[in-house]
């Protein structure tokens, strides 16, 4: 495992979990997280971004109130659920290179 990171919206918490490219991380079996504070979170594997299609991302993001849904990298509006996702992986300049595993929390 590479690097662990969060990203927040009002009903979800987001998990970002990067490993190289094939390499065997188990990743499947992770499900509880602790944060910096020490709590223990329990989070739902959605899958790797590469694999997700969009009615699966649909069902893990918040729309807007005018059905699309939020842009983080420039605070506009995106399309689709999987460009809302994409957009938090863009904001913190991720390589798409590695695989990325998302998980979901509902709050």
């Amino acid at each position: 495992m590479k690097r662990v990171f969060f990203e927040k919206d009002k009903y979800f918490d987001y998990l970002f979990v990067i490993t190289n490219p094939g390499e065997d991380a188990e990743i499947y079996k992770v499900k509880n997280f602790t944060d910096e504070t020490g709590h223990e979170y329990v989070y739902t594997l959605i899958g790797e971004r590469k694999s997700i299609t969009d009615e699966i991302f649909a069902k893990s993001v918040t729309p807007l109130p005018n059905g699309k849904f939020m842009n983080y990298m420039d605070g506009g509006e995106s399309i689709t659920a999987k460009e809302c996702i994409e957009s938090m992986i863009d904001l913190r300049s991720i390589n798409k290179e590695n695989d990325i595993y998302i998980y979901i929390r509902r709050k």
